[in-house]
């Protein structure tokens, strides 16, 4: 059960990472304007449950760029990670932040989003 959600995470990071090397690729067409450097520090008191099974991580995304922190089992996760976004359009673009929670073999759970 352990290696069968150790692949799944594999997959869905793999996932990630293709998806985003696409969408660099799709939005290097477009000349960007400038980029935005977001830090990802951390999550106070999330309203979960106690469990050893926990993964909490963060994803951030800005029209097709997407980055993810590591995943954490904590109701006070640290990242401090940085993730750059290029900017194209300042009227346009919007960063979406969002905080997950994946639990066992169940579809990711939504925690919060801004």
């Amino acid at each position: 059960m352990k290696q069968l959600q150790k692949s799944i995470e594999f997959y869905k990071q793999k996932k990630r990472s293709i998806i985003h090397s696409i969408s660099a690729t799709n939005l290097s067409q477009k000349a960007a304007i400038g980029r935005l450097l977001v830090l990802v520090m951390e999550a106070q008191d999330l309203m979960i449950e106690p469990s050893n099974d926990r993964a909490i991580f963060c994803e951030a995304s800005l029209g097709l760029q997407k980055f993810s922190t590591p995943s954490v089992n904590s109701a006070n996760p640290k990242w401090n990670i940085n993730m750059q976004f290029q900017i194209y359009d300042l009227n346009k673009d919007v960063v979406n932040v969002m905080v997950y929670d994946k639990k066992n073999l169940q579809a990711e759970h939504i925690f919060g989003k801004n």
